[in-house]
């Protein structure tokens, strides 16, 4: 724990282990995890078979460098959770590769009412990391078995460790059941995390059974619209047919061809990334004509950020390349964006090095929405503002109707 954090250490311990059993709010509401997540703006993901995988790729995501960051763990030790838990325990090596870059590492358990404990303080930031895995290692998985648990109770525990470590923080809770609703216990959480220095990411362990996603605040036609851009609904089967499209207009412009990003989600489906490959044939055209393509990944490419950049402005035939071999480099497996996802590929893109006095286009082809995060929009209406910079929305989506030929990247048609 950082200088000066101790002194809360008792009071934080307190409430974990010892937490009120009059948690679970009058009438017995419940929260699904999905409803929890959009309740705090937390990154929210379905696990379904790899759980191991899904925990390294989290650990990397909360300490993805060398700087010092606090990483707090709460895990749903109920009976349900035995081989999930077992799979949480064999993530030991990513925690333990985190800890050797400077990460500090806390762990909760967390049951529910009328259990041999409630929320557990397993682990604090003042044990060897070597300890805190082993103490992970011997939990087991008992009692419960009936959902809901005591979720927002094992959150404002952890939130606390995490202010009080003094560093920035993630939290990282995974189970497999509901929350007892409790409104207090949310606000308090959601007021740990409005400073910015805490984040939360739950990994729902589904058990194969289907799962409705957090809602977001703004589809890929709202982000078109918030941002005065053009958007189109695309057959999934016509998407990449829809880009290459755009890349060919890019290409005729005149007086010059301008220079574009296109910017891709992670979670598509494979028909959508195999066919990426006929956009590598356009965006060399362009380049050839004097344009210029980059290219930016949203979602988790397992090294910690949202959004990564693929290819710059100012590489001739990079871009091309990868989206030639889009199948392995683009989508993938790699989990679904996070909650701002869109918007931090988004700013990604507009933080390029684009040339003054060119036309600036960013492409973005989205099947997911996002959440309204002002300071990923900033650099993105910066971008916009300049003359001729323009944002074009392409939503993959089975219920559109066929594509017309017209491009959006050019001039808007006549009303």
């Amino acid at each position: 724990m950082s200088a000066g954090g101790g002194g809360r250490r008792g009071a934080v311990i307190a409430l974990a282990a010892a937490v009120l059993p009059a948690c679970v709010s009058a009438g017995g509401a419940v929260d699904t995890l999905p409803a929890v997540a959009h309740t705090i703006h937390a990154r929210y993901a379905p696990v379904r078979r790899d759980v191991a995988g899904a925990m390294a790729r989290a650990v990397r995501r909360a300490c993805p460098g060398d700087v010092p960051r606090a990483l707090v763990l709460a895990v749903d030790a109920t009976g349900s959770m035995g081989r999930s838990l077992d799979a949480i325990k064999d993530a030991a090596a990513p925690l333990a590769a985190a800890a050797a870059r400077g990460c500090r590492l806390a762990v909760f358990a967390y049951r529910d009412v009328g259990s041999g404990f409630t929320v557990k303080l397993v682990a604090d930031f003042l044990v060897p990391p070597e300890t805190a895995l082993a103490d992970l290692g011997s939990l087991e998985a008992r009692e419960g078995g009936d959902d809901p648990e005591l979720v927002w109770s094992a959150l404002d525990a952890a939130t606390a460790m995490a202010e009080d470590s003094g560093l920035p923080a993630h939290v990282l809770l995974v189970g497999d059941a509901a929350a007892h609703a409790d409104p207090r216990k949310a606000e308090r959480v959601r007021a740990r995390l409005a400073s910015g220095r805490i984040t939360v990411e739950i990994l729902e362990v589904t058990h194969g059974r289907p799962v409705t996603p957090p809602p977001r605040d703004l589809d890929p036609a709202a982000l078109a619209t918030l941002f005065a851009g053009r958007y189109l609904a695309v057959p999934p089967d016509e998407a990449a047919e829809a880009l290459a499209r755009e890349l060919r207009a890019a290409a005729g412009a005149t007086p010059a061809p301008p220079e574009v990003a296109l910017v891709l989600g992670a979670g598509h489906p494979r028909g959508i990334v195999r066919a990426l490959a006929e956009v590598a044939a356009p965006a060399r055209a362009l380049e050839a004509a004097g344009g210029d393509v980059a290219l930016v990944r949203v979602g988790d490419p397992g090294d910690g950020s949202e959004a990564v950049v693929l290819a710059a402005l100012h590489a001739p035939g990079v871009a091309a390349g990868v989206l030639a071999d889009a199948a392995a480099r683009v989508a993938g497996d790699a989990d679904p964006p996070g909650p701002a996802g869109l918007l931090a590929g988004l700013a990604a893109a507009a933080a390029l090095p684009w040339t003054p006095g060119r036309t600036h286009a960013i492409v973005l082809v989205a099947e997911d929405a996002t959440d309204r995060d002002p300071p990923l929009e900033a650099p993105l209406r910066a971008f916009l503002a300049a003359p001729g910079a323009i944002l074009i929305v392409l939503e993959p989506r089975a219920e559109a109707s066929h594509v017309a030929d017209r491009p959006l990247l050019g001039p808007e048609p006549a009303p």
